[in-house]
């Protein structure tokens, strides 16, 4: 079958029914969790480990959360997006979780979406001081509910050691505001030029 499709992801789905039954979905904090658990597996016997955690988690998947488990795994995922689709998917995948919705609360689709937005321009703004997928996925998976997610970029964890994306941090309107921001704290700056500092 592989060699008909080229592709192990098409194959998990192929071989996977759409509608059987899953008592316990998946969910992107499991999903992350698993492939975290991938990572850091090492030792005696890794890769049977490894192997079962894969198990796991195709097990509790659909047939088309399975083709894309695969393919990250393989590291072919063919979809061709960049890091704002990636950004707005991990998004998505926060305002539809339970934990942070509180358990299904049924609300219309444009509430879903604005939801969705207001998420995404947090995870956006933490993204260009602090561009670490895991450490973000670690902050917003910590949160409880959607306001803790809101409150993440009133104190993101701008970090020595982690470059900020050049030329998307965050905007200010003057020296009054840098200095009102830095009250009470050191810090050094320098004269900006036209373009990007090398």
């Amino acid at each position: 079958m592989l060699l008909e499709k080229g592709d192990l992801g098409e194959v998990a789905m192929a071989v996977l029914p759409d509608d059987r039954d899953i008592l316990d979905p998946l969910t992107f904090r499991d999903v992350f969790l698993a492939f975290m658990g991938i990572a850091n597996t090492s030792g005696l016997k890794a890769q049977a480990r490894k192997e079962e955690i894969v198990k796991g988690i195709l097990e509790r998947a659909t047939a088309r959360e399975a083709k894309y488990i695969i393919r990250w795994l393989t590291g072919n995922l063919k979809t061709g997006v960049g890091e704002k689709t990636m950004l707005s998917s991990l998004a998505r995948a926060l305002a539809y979780d339970e934990k942070i919705t509180g358990g299904g609360d049924l609300i219309s689709e444009s509430m879903a979406e604005e939801k969705c937005s207001r998420i995404e321009e947090v995870i956006s703004e933490i993204f260009n001081i602090y561009p670490n997928h895991e450490g973000i996925i670690r902050m917003v998976l910590s949160c409880k509910t959607e306001s803790d997610i809101l409150g993440l970029k009133d104190r993101y964890p701008a970090q020595v050691g982690v470059p900020i994306k050049p030329m998307l941090s965050k905007s200010i309107k003057g020296i009054s505001e840098i200095m009102e921001r830095f009250k009470n704290v050191r810090f050094t700056s320098e004269y900006k030029y036209d373009g990007m500092r090398g």
